[in-house]
């Protein structure tokens, strides 16, 4: 019996053997919005200090 899950080259667990045993569950379902995933948020510091900066959208 496995007792830690296997990584990937991409340093991703996988955990499916232990889900599998119910081990461990989902507890929520990612969806990617590409409206907004493209960007990543702008830190409030970086646009304290950088007036020019304003925040991508959808943060």
């Amino acid at each position: 019996m496995r007792s830690t899950p296997e990584i990937d080259e991409n340093a991703i667990a996988d955990v499916r053997y232990m889900a599998e045993k119910g081990y461990v569950v989902q507890a929520t379902t990612r969806q990617f919005n590409p409206a907004r995933d493209y960007l990543w948020p702008i830190p409030a510091s970086d646009r304290l200090i950088n007036e020019n900066l304003t925040q991508n959208p959808g943060y």
